[in-house]
């Protein structure tokens, strides 16, 4: 498994981009829905989810 790194920044509202290398590789795109994780080791993983047209039903691929 090999890993991608990319950095980014907060800005004012903690708001960030998210890198375009990143984009690639979870094939996101403008109104793409990430769902962020963080364990409680303090890592963070992002994953684009799926939505099946009905709010209560998200698939993480």
């Amino acid at each position: 498994m090999s890993t991608t790194k990319a950095t980014s920044v907060t800005g004012p509202r903690f708001q960030t981009t998210v890198p375009l290398v990143v984009r690639k590789v979870l094939n996101l795109h403008q109104g793409s829905t990430i769902i962020w994780r963080v364990s409680d080791d303090g890592r963070v993983t992002i994953e684009p989810i799926q939505e099946s047209g009905d709010d209560t039903d998200v698939t993480i691929r």
